[in-house]
């Protein structure tokens, strides 16, 4: 709520800062709660992060979509943490998906 009174307010930069603070507060009880307790938490974890990524998409908040995704990336590698080569995969698919975009991007 005070995120959002300075950005009515035009202090842009302020506005960022306490929405960082705002986030941070509403995921790391739960990230805690998650590493000590993993069965029932990692899943809220994920859950409370899937629904952040979607009210930051639905609502245009870029701050809140992206912490939301991070949240959502960091959970699933949490929960893959045993499967070494099912990680691995993960992360090769992700750099050669990288790769490719960024030869794209360079070619237009």
């Amino acid at each position: 709520a005070m995120a959002l009174l300075r950005l009515q307010e035009g202090m842009r930069e302020d506005a960022k800062t306490r929405g960082i603070i705002a986030l941070a507060f509403l995921s790391l009880p739960t990230g805690i709660a998650a590493l000590s307790d993993p069965d029932t938490y990692q899943l809220l974890f994920l859950v409370e992060h899937l629904a952040l990524a979607m009210a930051g998409y639905a609502l245009n908040k870029k701050l809140a979509l992206q912490w939301g995704v991070v949240g959502i990336v960091l959970a699933v590698i949490w929960l893959l943490k045993g499967y070494t080569y099912i990680l691995l995969a993960i992360m090769a698919l992700a750099l050669i998906g990288l790769a490719v975009w960024r030869l794209l991007r360079k070619s237009n």
